[in-house]
């Protein structure tokens, strides 16, 4: 399994079936997305992104960073806006609203651009382009974490009001959203399974969600509130920035702890 991680302080690293650090001029790494062969990094603390090649200015509270056609796509909880980044010039090219601290984003087939609205309980379909909206679904809660998988968007929403419980929505590409689970604890991350399904983790707990079903397959139980996951070959990593661990599962769920330290808030 190969997976890049952002360690914070610690600085920007490589798992090949074992820890290798990289070369990274940023003080503090924290977000990740990958740029045809290479890798833009994001250090929210300094406001600079790093392609490989230049420093640029970025602003503050970016929490979801993504690549689309040589240009990054900055999703800014502060500003509540989305923004189309050129690599060639790095200058902002579009900015367009994206919610009331929106939290999370990710690329559909067929370029389109799904954010989470945040506090507004939205899932907001954008063009990457022109950051034109094209659909707007709204869901209760906060809408907080989102991946695609499987022709289907996956979202997880905090809801209620004293005990803040975690809900998974499934949202087919022409369908309506489709509660599929509640679950204990916040939203901590969602991510595809390779195979149509999906990954969910809130507070403590860890599920897969095979394709289609209402039921998780796989619940592994005291795993902090995991905030990244990537997972590749029947393997999955997660990174948890609370614990200060990532922990790598083998195809039976058997945790081995891979990673202990400031882990940033970056994985793929």
């Amino acid at each position: 399994m190969a997976v890049t991680l952002c360690g914070g302080s610690a600085g920007l690293w490589a798992y090949r079936d074992g820890w290798q650090r990289l070369p990274c001029p940023l003080p503090h790494p924290a977000l990740l997305a990958r740029s045809g062969a290479g890798l833009l990094v994001l250090d929210d603390r300094a406001q600079l992104l790093w392609d490989g090649r230049q420093l640029i200015p970025v602003p503050r509270g970016v929490e979801a960073l993504l690549s689309w056609r040589g240009d990054a796509l900055l999703l800014s909880g502060e500003t509540d806006g989305v923004m189309r980044l050129s690599l060639t010039t790095g200058q902002p090219l579009l900015v367009a609203p994206a919610g009331v601290y929106p939290q999370d984003a990710c690329l559909m087939p067929g370029d389109v651009l799904a954010v989470c609205g945040g506090c507004d309980g939205t899932v907001r379909l954008l063009n990457p382009f022109s950051l034109r909206p094209l659909r707007t679904l709204t869901l209760p809660g906060i809408t907080e974490r989102i991946a695609w998988s499987g022709d289907a968007l996956h979202v997880l929403c905090a809801v209620g009001d004293t005990a803040v419980r975690c809900q998974y929505w499934r949202i087919a590409r022409a369908g309506a959203p489709q509660c599929v689970a509640l679950l204990p604890g916040l939203p901590g991350a969602v991510c595809g399974d390779t195979r149509g399904g999906a990954w969910v983790a809130a507070t403590e707990t860890l599920c897969r969600f095979p394709a289609g079903a209402l039921r998780p397959d796989c619940a592994i139980g005291g795993t902090g509130l995991v905030r990244h996951m990537v997972c590749s070959g029947g393997r999955l990593m997660t990174c948890d920035p609370v614990l200060g661990c990532c922990t790598l599962f083998g195809p039976g769920g058997y945790p081995a702890a891979t990673w202990h330290g400031d882990v940033g808030q970056g994985l793929l």
